[in-house]
């Protein structure tokens, strides 16, 4: 029996890789391994876990993806990426309900979601970006079906996204 099904058939559910440097190429050969935590997702060589996201999907989580060098300089310097909604998909948004999930998923030391009353009394989540470090926790506790009705997107990618 391979090593990762016997760990898991006895009640490991995390496996999880301890990588220096691009290890890119190497993601997939890690996945049938049952590998499914990255650790560190190395910024300074090029490591994107936005990118990675969307190519892996949520099989596969990840720890860091912070420029160490950035640390130096504060909270506004570390930004992996900023969370959008997508209003089609978002349950209050699209008038599936209420949902604060997001908002309470969004670590308090940022606090980068909030909820806003509109006209009709209805309350729905905002990202302020200002305050969005690109963690990720909320597309990943998102309870929607299929992809997550909150994404991170690279900081590249914001324009478009909007």
């Amino acid at each position: 029996m391979p090593t990762n099904n016997f760990v898991k058939n006895n009640g490991v559910s995390i496996i999880m890789v301890d990588s220096d440097g691009n290890i890119d190429p190497l993601i997939p050969l890690l996945l049938e391994g049952g590998v499914n935590v990255i650790y560190p997702m190395e910024a300074a060589s090029s490591m994107d876990v936005v990118a990675s996201r969307k190519k892996y999907g949520k099989v596969l989580r990840y720890i860091g993806n912070i420029d160490k060098r950035a640390l130096a300089k504060g909270k506004k310097a570390i930004q992996i990426g900023l969370a959008v909604i997508d209003r089609t998909r978002c349950l209050p948004w699209a008038g599936g309900g209420r949902c604060v999930i997001c908002l309470d998923a969004c670590p308090p030391d940022y606090a980068a979601i909030e909820l806003r009353q509109t006209e009709t009394g209805e309350f729905r989540p905002y990202v302020k970006h200002q305050l969005c470090t690109g963690c990720g926790i909320c597309e990943y506790k998102c309870p929607v079906e299929g992809e997550s009705a909150i994404r991170v997107v690279a900081v590249k990618e914001m324009s478009a996204a909007m």
